[in-house]
């Protein structure tokens, strides 16, 4: 995957499964915060994200809101990628 900096899942149930990795090759630097940090979005009325963890170590941080959209944000354990998840979309670490 390359080049996705946003996705959205729609009201359908879709799935979506990331690891750090895709973000830091698909996000960009910056995108909605200025914190440093590789970030993507994912926006959906319904749908699940599975954030694939292993080494990878996502800890999801306080909320944010970006153009009148609420988004929990995750972290990977480094630091380095964020993945900004619309908060009608169920996530799960794993």
């Amino acid at each position: 995957m390359q080049g996705f900096e946003k996705f959205d899942l729609g009201a359908g149930g879709n799935t979506l499964a990331l690891r750090a990795s895709d973000v830091l090759a698909g996000g960009v630097r910056d995108m909605v915060m200025a914190d440093g940090k590789v970030q993507m979005l994912v926006n959906g009325a319904n749908g699940d994200v599975d954030l694939l963890g292993g080494s990878d170590g996502w800890t999801q941080g306080s909320n944010t809101n970006v153009g009148g959209v609420t988004y929990s944000v995750y972290t990977n354990l480094a630091g380095t990628a964020e993945l900004l998840v619309e908060d009608k979309v169920h996530v799960t670490i794993m």
